[in-house]
């Protein structure tokens, strides 16, 4: 929150104004004059009412604050902004008496402590008043950066929603264009539809099981195409057509990871079963070389980034992700609490 609000010069004027009330309140009724006292008092006074003016300030701006954001109690507040100035302006009233090693009575502090309390209550509204305003533009100002943002978002998916019929027009095309004797390229084909349209059309919340699978058989499908014969590739999928559901991409990732870093034999074992505690635990396993033992050993980021995710959806509790490294094989082992 910008100063501007708080001039420096307000101190100041309050200040002056505080010390000649304080004076008038005191010196007229006992027929003084201000210039019968002493220098030292006058400057303890004046030096003082301006010192705590400052003070005032800075304690009412951070009360105000603190009022608007906490809701603090109407009585805690004003308790502070009666109380506090009062034994400052004592404060200040005992030193510059005691200079003149003069005694201060209850009846030198009872006008000056109303004036002070009445002037801060004054001051502190102000503020509040201007530290609302200011809370208010800010509120304003964010909210019409939301709508905006909103709006911008809005305009890109109006301005999107051709190209997943596009896609998918043209992938229709390609299949049917394709000799139907020529199975390896409509399976392809197929199959990338399938791991899009999951992809484009995946709403929020939980997906039956059964979805995650097909996805995940899918991905499993191109990269049999991808590596050929080089690669050999075992999967089990206990249950999958049961009516359990999970959280949409919490599987794929460890699928990709495999994938990814299979190296040396180039195996790739994918297990998936149902624990008699209603739990899923998904396993995927694949061999590693030298060269790829450093790099699988960090977990990389597909996997770091799963593990925040699980966190989200299922809490710290909810889930177990490790991972076992050994000098030919990599396994990543997730098991889903109660997901029955």
């Amino acid at each position: 929150m910008k100063n501007t609000i708080y001039p420096w010069w307000i101190p100041l004027i309050s200040a002056s104004i505080l010390f000649i009330l304080i004076r008038i309140s005191n010196d007229v009724p006992n027929e003084d004059h201000y210039l019968n006292h002493s220098p030292l008092f006058i400057s303890i006074e004046l030096i003082g009412i301006v010192f705590f003016s400052y003070i005032f300030l800075f304690l009412n701006r951070k009360l105000a604050n603190k009022v608007i954001k906490q809701k603090l109690s109407v009585v805690f507040e004003y308790l502070i902004v009666l109380l506090l100035p009062v034994l400052l302006t004592v404060t200040v009233m005992w030193l510059s008496h005691n200079a003149e090693n003069k005694s201060l009575s209850v009846s030198d502090i009872i006008a000056p402590g109303i004036i002070v309390m009445l002037m801060n209550v004054w001051i502190y509204s102000w503020l509040k008043n201007a530290v609302l305003e200011r809370h208010y533009t800010d509120i304003c100002i964010l909210n019409e950066r939301i709508r905006n943002e909103n709006l911008s978002t809005k305009i890109k998916l109006l301005q999107a929603q051709y190209r997943p019929h596009f896609i998918f027009n043209i992938l229709n095309t390609i299949y049917f264009s394709i000799n139907e004797k020529d199975e390896t390229a409509r399976g392809a084909v197929e199959h990338l539809s399938n791991l899009l349209r999951r992809q484009l059309y995946t709403c929020e919340g939980t997906v039956p099981l059964s979805n995650e699978i097909s996805v995940v058989e899918s991905y499993i499908e191109l990269c049999r195409l991808r590596f050929g014969n080089s690669i050999s590739i075992f999967t089990r999928f206990e249950n999958k057509h049961c009516t359990i559901s999970i959280y949409p991409y919490i599987l794929m990732p460890l699928v990709e990871n495999a994938f990814k870093y299979v190296s040396g034999k180039k195996i790739v074992n994918i297990d998936m079963r149902l624990s008699e505690e209603s739990s899923l635990i998904f396993c995927v396993k694949n061999s590693i070389s030298d060269s790829y033992i450093e790099k699988v050993s960090s977990g990389g980021m597909g996997l770091k980034n799963l593990r925040q995710q699980l966190l989200i959806y299922y809490g710290e509790t909810g889930f177990r992700l490790e991972t076992i490294k050994t000098d030919q094989n990599f396994t990543a082992v997730l098991e889903v609490y109660n997901v029955g």
